[in-house]
């Protein structure tokens, strides 16, 4: 009996620090999201990025291709080629189409359901009523 009676204050034990820890994690995590955000500061400052444009670049961060394209042809307000797409994210966003072979990830990225082809590596967005 003195068995599971102990068994079971070392349950609750564990589920009050579990709780604890959970705790102190949901306070803790916006502090590191924080920190997170400092340190690319400091890797755009080492890149050599101005700092007057380091807001925008912060601005994409956690930013996938397809939503930065999006971005793209949402400004532009009319289909693009894929090329164009990829030209106008590297220098408004200062970053490079990742991969072996960036013209192909840039049109892979393209095949998503948000965006639809007009013609010959032509996309633009879809909407409700038309096409950006």
């Amino acid at each position: 009996m003195k068995t599971v009676e102990f068994d079971n204050q070392v349950k609750e034990q564990i589920k009050l620090l579990q709780a604890e820890v959970e705790r102190l994690f949901s306070e803790v995590s916006p502090k590191l999201d924080k920190i997170g955000v400092l340190r690319d500061v400091m890797t755009l400052i080492k890149k050599g990025i101005p700092p007057e444009q380091i807001q925008d670049a912060l601005r994409i961060q956690g930013k996938s291709i397809p939503d930065l394209a999006e971005e793209v042809l949402r400004d532009a307000g009319i289909p693009l080629h894929y090329t164009a797409i990829m030209r106008e994210i590297e220098s408004k966003y200062k970053i490079a189409i990742p991969g072996k072979n960036p013209k192909a990830n840039m049109n892979a990225h393209l095949h998503k359901s948000r965006f639809v082809r007009v013609g010959r590596s032509v996309y633009g967005l879809i909407k409700k009523h038309g096409i950006y």
